[in-house]
Order: structure tokens, then sequence, then C-alpha cells
């Protein structure tokens, strides 16, 4: 049977050195103890004085509608064991809780109001939480070292620090997670962690929505990003991210940023008004980008820059206030099945020592020149339709070398035209709509006469 404290006991100490196993508190009591075994707590609200732990769990407690209280403080400390934690309200100065070793914590409907990072994960500890809702100062959830774990439902409202902390070689398991707002970052993957998120919903943050780093392998899906003011998704170092299915919305900068020697996999994943440009890939970075879409970038829709490499297959650019596609530095880009419509320039535009293999591809509707390859970059185009453009179809200059098969090619005042040393090959019979001309020391094979 249950005692009641104060009443039975006047205060929680006395009732545990009495061996007492189901405590109901009947108002509020000083905290600091490490409760053991299977104690089950109930009710009331325990105040932890100092700078410590309020409570510190050893072994399979049970807490059931505890507040816990400290000006000072932190909150619940989870040492060992399966405790089980439902409905808890968490007040404090420091971290709401702690989980450590190889515990397994169940978390249900616990809310923490204040803090200064939400709950931390360290060792070999797996807590399981269910409708966790954190308002905190600093970082929200923080996982690290080999720690998994399965948080589901969870609210957080991050502050100078990322809402979400994954780190070390850290894998749990992130499903409905929501964070309406952020002081910094909402995400920050790094060093080796592998986490799986899941449905996460992020409304505002200062910096990137998500950021990959280090050696991180993220699986991410299900993903809605908005008003980020850094990138939608950054992901650097050498990372080797997988998104699927992410939409970004309204973000400062780029809607995906691909850095340094990162080598990640996209699919299915949308990007709409941001910034910068919609996917920018630059350094040394790679990439598969599978089903991607951009609609209203404020520069390119895609923008491959530097000397990284991407290989970009059935994609879709809408409306771009720069280049569609703009590959640039000495770049590499194979495309495949793109559509590139309502650009506000060059639809396409290659330069510097870029290479750019486009194939089975449609550049329609844009205000300006179709297709626009410069400098000493290289282009190797098949089955393109180039058409209804506002200006020129394709055009050469500078010393660019152009091989083109097939497709069709629209285009006022010329479908093609070739300046300066620019080298130009039509192979296959391309469909022309449009005058051909070379200028200067360009070459042009393959016209008709």
């Amino acid at each position: 049977m249950s005692v009641r404290v104060p009443g039975d006991y006047p205060d929680l100490d006395e009732a545990l050195a009495a061996g007492e196993a189901e405590i109901e508190l009947a108002g509020e009591v000083r905290g600091g103890q490490t409760l053991t075994g299977g104690v089950v707590l109930r009710g009331g609200a325990v105040r932890g004085e100092g700078e410590g732990w309020t409570l510190t769990l050893e072994g399979d407690a049970v807490l059931e509608g505890v507040q816990i209280l400290s000006e000072a403080g932190k909150g619940v400390l989870v040492r060992s064991g399966a405790p089980r934690l439902t409905g808890l309200m968490v007040q404090v100065d420091g971290v709401a809780f702690g989980c450590e070793g190889d515990s397994t914590p169940v978390l249900r409907q616990c809310q923490v109001a204040r803090c200064s990072n939400g709950l931390y994960a360290k060792g070999q500890a797996a807590p399981d939480a269910e409708e966790l809702v954190i308002v905190s100062s600093g970082g929200g959830l923080v996982l690290r070292e080999s720690s998994a774990g399965r948080f589901v439902q969870c609210g957080i409202v991050g502050g100078r620090f990322a809402a979400v902390e994954v780190c070390g070689e850290a894998s749990p398991r992130l499903e409905g997670i929501a964070i309406p707002a952020a002081g910094s970052g909402a995400v920050f993957i790094r060093e080796q962690a592998r986490p799986v998120f899941d449905q996460l919903l992020v409304q505002k943050c200062q910096l990137a929505a998500i950021e990959v780093i280090d050696e991180a392998s993220p699986e991410i899906s299900a993903a809605l990003l908005q008003n980020a003011g850094g990138s939608g998704v950054f992901v650097h170092g050498r990372a080797k991210a997988v998104l699927r299915g992410v939409r970004v919305e309204d973000c400062a900068l780029a809607g995906l940023e691909i850095a340094e020697q990162a080598d990640p996999t996209v699919d299915g994943c949308q990007v709409a008004r941001p910034g910068g440009s919609g996917l920018y890939v630059h350094d040394q970075a790679r990439g598969t980008y599978l089903e991607l879409e951009i609609e209203a970038s404020g520069l390119a829709g895609i923008e491959i820059s530097e000397e990284a490499a991407a290989e970009l297959e059935r994609v879709r650019v809408f409306g771009s206030s720069r280049s569609g596609l703009w590959v640039h530095g000495r770049a590499r880009a194979e495309v495949i099945e793109a559509s590139l419509r309502h650009g506000a320039v060059d639809a396409v535009e290659v330069s510097g020592d870029a290479v750019l293999v486009l194939e089975d591809s449609t550049v329609q509707e844009n205000r300006e020149v179709g297709i626009a390859v410069r400098e000493r970059a290289g282009l190797e185009a098949t089955d393109v339709t180039v058409a209804d453009n506002g200006g020129l179809g394709l055009v050469a200059a500078g010393m660019a070398r152009v091989r083109w098969s097939g497709g069709r090619i629209t285009g006022e005042p010329a479908a093609v035209r070739a300046v300066d040393q620019a080298q130009v090959a039509l192979v296959d019979e391309p469909e022309l709509e449009g005058s051909v001309s070379a200028f200067g020391q360009a070459v042009l094979e393959g016209a008709p006469d």
C-alpha cells in the first residue's frame, strides 16, 4: 500500500529510508535523493536545492504526475535500469533529463516548461520517449556517444543551440518531431552519427534547418523545413546523408547546399522560394539527385561549381531568377530527363572549365537564351529540346566545345550561334528552326546547307 508524504512521513528522505515502495506526494517535498529499485512516486512536486540533480534514478522506478522544480539545479538523472516517467512537468535551470550508462528510460507525455537543455543521452543509453515537449534556452535533445533510442511525436523549442543535436556514434530513431522555433539551427548531426528521422517539421530557425557534417550518415524522410535563416539543408565535411521526400520552403540561402567532400543521396525532394540557389553543390562535393523539383529560386535553380561533380535525373526547375541550371568553375554534371522552364535569364549556362552532359531534357519557355556555353566549358547534349525561349536557342562563345546529338533547337534570332573560337558539332540531324551561324574563328560542323 502507498504512503503519503508529508503525512505518514514528514519528508521523502524518511519514506525512502524506511523502504517504502509506493509513495504519494501530498504537496511539495525537498529533492536530492537517489531512487533505487522499483520505487513508485506519484503526484505532488519535488524541488531541488543547489545546482545538483533533483532526483537520480538507479533501477526501474516509476514516476507519475510529478512536478520537478529547481531554481538553480537540474531535473532527473537516469543512471541505470528502465524507469518509467509519465506525465512529468519539469521546470529547472539546468538539464531537464539526463540518461547515462546503458539505461533505457521510458518517457510518456512529459513536459519541460523551462530548462537550459532538455534531454541528453550518452554512453549506450536508449530512451524511449513519446509526446515529450521541451522548451529550452539552449538545446532540446542532445544525443551523443553510442546512445540510441526512440523519440515519437515530440515537440521542441530550442534556444541558442540546435534544437536536436546528434553526435558521436549515436543512432536514435526520431519520428514525428516538430520544431516550431529554434534560436540556432534546428537539427545538427555530426561526427559518425547515424540517426533516422521520419516526419520532421521545422517551422522557423536562425541557421540551417538541418546541418550534417563530418562523417555523419543520417537518413531523413518526409520532412517539411520552413523559414530557415540559412540553407534548408546544409551537408558538408564527408557526410553521406540520405534525404527522401524533403520539402524546403522560404529559406534565406540555398534550399539544399552540399559542400566540401559531402556525397549525399537526394530522392524525391522539393525546394520552393529559396533566397539562394535551389540546389547548390560546390567545393569537391558529389552526390546523386533524383526526382528533384525546384520552384522560384532567388538565384540559380541548380548550381554546380568549383570542383564539384553531380549526377541528376528527373529534375524539374521552374521560374529561377538566374539560370535554371548553372555549371561553372571546374565542375562536372550529368543531367538526365530535366525540365527547365520560365527562367529569367539563360536557362542553361555552362562556363569556366565546367563540363555538362545533358540528355533527354527540355529547355522551354525561358525569357532569354536557351543554352549558353562560354569560356572553356564543354557541353555534350543528346536528345535535348530547346524551344520557345526568348532568345537564341544555343550559343557557344570563347573556347567552348559543344557536341549536340539529335533533339530539337529553335531560337530567335538564331537557333545556333557560334562565336570567338568556339567549336560546335551537330550530329544525328537535330531538328533546327531558325538560322545557324558561326562568327570569328568559330567552327560549326554538321549544319544544314
